[in-house]
């Protein structure tokens, strides 16, 4: 089994050819998956609940007064605004009041970026990003500020912003030592433009157009790697539906048999890609942001080869459809932005479903294996602690936390999908 240690994305002596204009620790603040419903009740939280208006205005507030006192450098939300399994009138109210939430939450100054997740469309659940008229739902719904609110001028590529994905320098027009590549992979999933036997994608997409697609956006992400590298800057890699298996269903996330092309010619799962060029730009690369677990989920991901290829890193719903607790997450990078605290904000039944100060956890005490032993260390150096053998005290941890006792979670998958492996295909 490969060293986690001497990897080279947590491994120091690679960061000092990286540059930096930052002097001091950077934060960021992450949410996603509100999921707000129209006809979502207040105080009816847990599994099948939407997220209610007043839930929603309660996140609000909480993320203003985390940007207020602990001036993040900018925000950045996950995917999935509606209610699942709405018709399109209510969506695009839904859609409406999530957006003006963001915007809320941004004010005149703070920088937000948002990406699509699989209930991101008007067509319905893991249809096509883009509609018929070629119109996004965040375009329409939000005055043209798609991607980014407060943020235009930081906008590196968006020439495939249609599509769902785009790339950013998230602490500033002249900052360029830190590179934010925001990913819809929900392209990457089984379902997508096909969407459910009960509510199929119109127009319904071909196994040809899916390819091209997957094909597409990895080879986009491969040259923006490339670029950064060749920039010494280090990358944050956000998107909605993480590589590995779904630890509340057991299927896996990406789908197995889209095939895409290598870098040789050959024929390779897209998540066998992926991991791929994340073990090859290790160096470059902080973290990988994930949602729609609506967990406080992470995972090893893995190549084909064996090599450990960095850790992806969920951040949990606002709404609580999965048993967990709304939160949403404070990152902190430090000087070469490297990833050191992630302190988790959460509301409670307990304390009358508010976010109240002290509903509050930290990556670094809640997941060292030594209590007070991992000071310093980046979060996936503090993974790197626990083996894959301890998968399930792991998970335990995470369900414990988030969830604070309101309940048994269905599906018990969450210990293995703590590593995520690929499909790997014969021959290699």
């Amino acid at each position: 089994m490969p060293n986690w240690k001497t990897l080279p994305f947590i491994a120091l002596a690679c960061l000092t050819s990286l540059t930096s204009t930052s002097l001091a620790e950077t934060q960021f603040l992450a949410l996603s998956d509100v999921h707000y419903g129209v006809r979502a009740l207040s105080g009816k939280w847990g599994h099948g609940h939407e997220t209610s208006l007043t839930l929603w205005q309660n996140a609000q507030t909480k993320a203003k007064d985390l940007i207020t006192r602990e001036r993040p450098a900018f925000t950045i939300y996950l995917g999935d605004m509606p209610a699942h399994g709405e018709l399109e009138p209510t969506r695009k109210q839904e859609f409406t009041t999530v957006l003006g939430g963001l915007a809320n939450i941004a004010g005149a100054s703070q920088r937000l970026y948002f990406l699509p997740g699989n209930n991101d469309t008007y067509a319905g659940d893991y249809c096509q990003f883009t509609d018929q008229s070629d119109q996004t739902p965040f375009a329409s719904a939000s005055s043209g500020t798609w991607p980014a609110l407060n943020a235009q001028d930081t906008l590196i590529d968006q020439s495939a912003v249609s599509i769902g994905y785009y790339s950013a320098y998230p602490l500033g027009p002249t900052d360029t030592s830190l590179r934010l590549i925001t990913l819809n992979t929900v392209m990457f999933n089984a379902r997508y433009g096909r969407g459910f036997h009960w509510n199929p994608c119109q127009p319904y997409m071909t196994d040809t157009d899916i390819q091209k697609a997957a094909e597409a956006q990895i080879t986009w992400l491969d040259n923006q790697l490339s670029d950064a590298k060749a920039n010494s800057e280090r990358v944050l890699i956000a998107m909605h539906v993480p590589p590995g298996l779904d630890g509340f269903g057991g299927s896996p996330m990406w789908d197995p048999d889209l095939k895409i092309t290598g870098p040789a010619g050959q024929t390779l799962s897209v998540e066998n890609r992926f991991t791929t060029l994340m073990a090859e730009f290790s160096a470059q690369i902080t973290g990988v942001l994930t949602a729609h677990t609506h967990l406080d989920d992470m995972r090893r991901m893995w190549t084909c080869s064996g090599d450990v290829a960095g850790l992806a890193i969920g951040i949990p719903g606002i709404t609580t459809d999965h048993g967990n607790n709304p939160a949403m997450k404070l990152f902190t990078m430090n000087a070469a932005h490297d990833m050191t605290e992630a302190t988790t904000f959460y509301a409670s039944e307990v304390t009358g479903h508010n976010w109240a100060d002290a509903n509050r956890y930290d990556f670094t005490e809640t997941y060292c294996p030594t209590k007070g032993a991992c000071g310093g260390k980046s979060l996936g150096q503090i993974i790197a602690s626990w083996p894959s053998s301890q998968n399930a005290a792991l998970a335990a941890r995470m369900e414990a936390v988030l969830k604070t006792k309101r309940g048994t979670v269905s599906g018990r998958y969450y210990a293995k999908a703590m590593d995520a492996r690929p499909q790997c295909d014969t021959g290699q």
